[in-house]
């Protein structure tokens, strides 16, 4: 249940070079590739995507820098597990990633736990990371990225959470992607009010969350439905990003990403069949939009002003819901990665706040 799409490696560079880099990426390894990558997003040869952010990964790894080496491979991988070679890449950086655990500034424990989801029992990866000799009665935050960026991509953003916030970090992947094993559907928060009620005792009984892109998706229907304690969604699609007028003009392949997320088998017909199949994911489709209630969890929502995926509305929309901070960044893009630097510290801030 995996396919191929066309998609440029140049445009992808380009595009997502300022989130590579916001993720650890160093600068000159992003430029180093840009200069050597051809046409060829999925066939592990010389000078396709795979292949060279693998040889870079192989050259981290022999200089014994296994996180840069389970980043690049992480970005070999990118944007999807569509066929072996990406596959193989995702096998590499979980590899290289537990490999590098040992020197993390944080305690880190792998667990799979299971959870309940549509009458069986599904495996979920959780990542959980703590501060050394910190305390456990903290509160827990679960951490995940999008449809293309998943738990082990974001540990930049996991070592700035943990900095910046005295809590209990879990990473974890949205259904569809990463080491899940079920399709993401619209109801697929349910899989992370699971794991919320499981991890709760990790630490004190409370649970926030911060999510990226379409894990931040998930992060707002987790504060709508009141499954956490207060939740931070940076760059979430939740309702005209599903309109046939966005997906339209998304680019790079992002609707062959979201299909591998869907678990089909082939790509969609175009724009149209794409809108069809995801307008389920809108909010309002799910009636949760409007009805507020006048203290309703606390949610903070924020995303750049020229987001190609993600229309300023969809978080606009919610100014006038209380408990929530609305922050549209100008002169930024998607999750406002160019900005990361001041919009981390300011989100992380206020989730501690509220978790307090």
């Amino acid at each position: 249940m995996a396919f191929t799409f066309d998609a440029s490696p140049r445009a992808l560079i380009a595009e997502r070079r300022a989130q590579f880099t916001a993720l650890g990426l160093p600068a000159s390894i992003a430029d180093s590739v840009a200069s050597r990558v051809g046409d060829e997003l999925w066939d592990d040869e010389p000078t396709s995507w795979v292949h060279e952010w693998s040889a870079e990964a192989a050259a981290a790894q022999a200089r014994g820098d296994l996180l840069v080496a389970s980043l690049c491979f992480g970005i070999a991988k990118y944007p999807c597990l569509g066929n072996d070679a990406h596959a193989h890449a995702y096998a590499e950086q979980l590899r290289t990633y537990l490999k590098a655990s040992t020197s993390f500034p944080l305690k880190f424990e792998r667990r799979i736990l299971g959870v309940q989801y549509h009458g069986e029992t599904t495996p979920v990866a959780i990542h959980t990371y703590r501060r050394p000799g910190g305390s456990s009665e903290v509160p827990v935050v679960l951490m995940l990225g999008g449809v293309d960026t998943w738990k082990m991509d974001i540990h930049q953003s996991i070592l700035e959470a943990a900095a910046h916030m005295d809590v209990i970090v879990v990473g974890l992947d949205g259904p569809g992607v990463g080491e899940s094993k079920v399709a993401s559907r619209p109801d697929g928060d349910l899989i992370f009010a699971g794991v919320a009620e499981q991890v709760r005792g990790l630490g004190n009984g409370r649970v926030g969350a911060v999510a990226w892109s379409f894990g931040a998706t998930w992060a707002v229907k987790l504060a709508l439905r009141s499954e956490v304690d207060a939740a931070v969604a940076i760059g979430g699609p939740v309702e005209a990003a599903f309109d046939l007028a966005a997906i339209s003009t998304w680019p790079n392949g992002m609707a062959g990403i979201m299909g591998n997320s869907l678990h089909r088998d082939r790509p969609f017909s175009g724009p149209r069949e794409t809108a069809d199949a995801l307008s389920r994911f809108k909010l309002s489709a799910q009636g949760l939009l409007g009805d507020w209630g006048s203290d309703p969890t606390p949610l903070l929502l924020a995303n750049g002003a020229d987001d190609p995926y993600v229309p300023a509305i969809d978080t606009t929309m919610f100014e006038d819901r209380p408990n929530t901070v609305v922050r549209l960044e100008p002169d930024a893009t998607h999750c406002a990665a160019e900005k990361s630097k001041d919009i981390n510290p300011w989100a992380f801030a206020w989730l501690e706040s509220r978790l307090a």
